[in-house]
């Protein structure tokens, strides 16, 4: 309970509970009533105001994993084979995270999780002020409030599912991995087990196979480290791998580090976002970024809203 609770150790939660409440847990353990079944937990994760919950919800739809699903205005996902669920909770500005009672012991963690998700630590504020100076933003700033970074839930499991979207469309990439699921599995250890010609199989190339399935053995082996927290280290370690290019870093270096500052300037939806009628190439599109600075994982969350999240 007291690591569950975000404590480091059991003195320091004794230490507070004695403090704020005058007796100890040993005390609360002994005289609270046997349960004959376990409670679930509701935990409350405050954001800061404005947050634009349904293009967030949107946004993850789309490009859901087999583990997760949106219904009703909530966030479902399963977490070792049991469901939680994440509302928000517009008027007191704070989602509420349902977690059965055989989770409790992964509270903090899957508090954690939902943080980085749903990108609950950002400033939407500061964010918009610096954004707002560019003509181009200004108006996207103004028709959506609060929009956030989606984050992802497992990081392996958001690696899969970039890969196997490249050059795929967002709905056929969701079929394909809901069959990766099924019969390859989505741990660094089952894609192991399985080969490249069993992955391209599912539907896919046997060169995107391959990269899969390599990627699990640097993974496995502990050559590449997907929590590595250096952005710069992040994408060289990513670029450095066969399949693996600057578009597809990039997106990582946003999703699964939560980079403020990330930018797939290789994406098609930029690249036609700015100018109705054209494309920038690459290189114009990295100018034109510059003053986005260091907001650029924003700026391109906007730009894609403006195309309906036909990027990424």
């Amino acid at each position: 309970i007291a690591f569950s609770a975000g404590f480091n150790s059991r003195g320091r939660l004794t230490i507070n509970m004695r403090k704020m409440y005058g007796f100890t847990p040993e005390r609360l353990r002994k005289e609270s009533p046997p349960s004959e079944k376990i409670q679930p937990l509701s935990l409350r994760a405050d954001y800061r105001p404005p947050f634009h919950w349904g293009s967030l919800l949107q946004f993850l739809k789309g490009r859901a994993t087999p583990s997760e699903w949106i219904e009703d205005n909530t966030y479902y996902r399963l977490v070792d084979g049991h469901k939680i669920n994440v509302r928000n909770v517009s008027t007191k500005n704070y989602l509420i995270i349902q977690i059965p009672g055989e989770l409790s012991r992964q509270a903090y963690a899957v508090l954690h999780k939902v943080r980085r998700l749903f990108d609950l630590d950002a400033n939407p504020l500061i964010i918009a002020a610096a954004l707002s100076c560019d003509p181009l933003l200004k108006p996207l700033i103004q028709r959506n409030p609060g929009l956030r970074v989606p984050g992802c839930w497992d990081s392996f499991e958001m690696l899969l599912r970039v890969i196997i979207g490249q050059q795929v469309s967002v709905a056929g990439a969701t079929t394909i991995m809901r069959r990766f699921a099924m019969h390859i599995g989505i741990t660094p250890e089952s894609v192991i087990q399985s080969s490249p010609a069993a992955i391209a199989a599912i539907g896919m190339p046997l060169k995107r196979a391959t990269t899969i399935w390599h990627i699990a053995s640097l993974i496995q082996s502990k050559t590449l480290n997907l929590e590595e927290k250096d952005p710069e280290r992040f994408y060289r370690q990513l670029v450095a791998i066969p399949g693996i290019g600057p578009w597809t870093a990039e997106y990582l270096r946003m999703r699964i580090l939560g980079w403020p500052d990330a930018f797939p300037a290789g994406d098609l939806g930029l690249q036609k976002a700015i100018t109705p009628g054209l494309r920038y190439s690459e290189k114009q599109l990295q100018e034109r970024s510059a003053t986005w600075r260091p907001w650029r994982s924003y700026a391109t969350v906007l730009l894609w809203k403006s195309l309906e999240n036909q990027g990424g």
